[in-house]
């Protein structure tokens, strides 16, 4: 699982900004699919990269941790969002 130095950077929160860093691109990729647009790319690629370890992390931490080499704050509410941007509707995983 490759985890670059700037999110390791983010210390206890390295998880956090995994998720932020999906959600608008998520929310991208399925904006581009309902107006049929292609998504086949090299940076297409990349997001599913980034999708798939985070949904790993997410179901279990415990690697991330290792990688990162501390235990993971508690990542955002998904409260927080509004029902459009929640990761559930957005079809990642």
């Amino acid at each position: 699982m490759p985890i670059g130095p700037a999110e390791l950077a983010r210390g206890t929160r390295a998880l956090d900004y995994h998720i932020c860093a999906l959600r608008p691109l998520a929310a991208i990729a399925k904006i581009a699919a309902e107006h049929g647009e292609p998504l086949h790319s090299k940076c297409f690629d990349g997001f599913k990269r980034l999708a798939s370890m985070t949904h790993e992390a997410l179901e279990d931490p415990d690697q991330f941790e290792k990688i990162a080499g501390l235990r993971q704050a508690p990542s955002s509410q998904e409260s927080s969002y509004s029902a459009a941007l929640k990761l559930d509707a957005l079809s990642i995983f």
